[in-house]
């Protein structure tokens, strides 16, 4: 036997502009593991691209951390003009919140997979990022605290930096085809618009 007999003729493929989630279904549609990557041409320019949690995980929270960095570091300079405070006290009520519960919730589903040392580094990462939401929110709403506001404001993205990194250095490499069915449906939240509303509770 050769290996010409045992190729596919329809084999599934993305290209070099596929959207990263977009791959990511295509891999869960079609239950397999890899993907070759053509370019314009039609030639294959990578091997594959893996079904793990890595590729959604880095494009969520780019999406994510450019929007932080855009509505939070507005007031990261002490003469923010009142219009960017009050669009960072949405921001960390609105949105924020939902971003955080839905990934302590995707933590949660995938507990089993994580190291406890890994685990008890996020719980602190998380306990910070709660101390600075309320700390963020509060400067934010009073006047003459311009200075604090811009080094709470620099360290709620750090923080927020370090999270994400944790996250995904901690799951990452997990196999979609290893998750059960909440985890899948969190991820489909992930890739989503984030909705407002979500449980999360500033120092709960």
């Amino acid at each position: 036997m050769r290996v010409r007999e045992l190729m596919q003729d329809d084999v599934i493929s993305v290209n070099q502009d596929t959207r990263i989630n977009d791959a990511v279904v295509t891999l869960t549609d079609a239950r397999i593991s890899a993907l070759p990557v053509l370019d314009g041409g039609g030639r294959m320019v990578y091997a594959d691209v893996r079904g793990t949690l890595d590729p959604i995980l880095a494009d969520t929270h780019d999406r994510w951390m450019a929007e932080a960095d855009k509505i939070i570091g507005a007031v990261t300079e002490p003469d923010a003009i009142f219009m960017q405070r009050w669009a960072a006290v949405r921001y960390v009520w609105d949105e924020l919140p939902v971003e955080l519960q839905t990934q302590q919730e995707l933590l949660k589903e995938l507990h089993p997979f994580i190291p406890a040392e890994i685990r008890e580094r996020l719980s602190m990462q998380l306990d910070r990022l709660h101390h600075l939401h309320r700390d963020l929110d509060s400067l934010a709403r009073r006047t003459g605290t311009a200075r604090e506001l811009a080094r709470t404001a620099r360290a709620l993205l750090e923080a927020l930096r370090l999270w994400y990194g944790e996250i995904k250095f901690a799951v990452g490499e997990i196999e979609l085809a290893d998750l059960g069915y909440a985890a899948t449906s969190l991820l489909e939240r992930l890739t989503g618009r984030p909705r407002a509303g979500a449980g999360w509770v500033p120092g709960r």
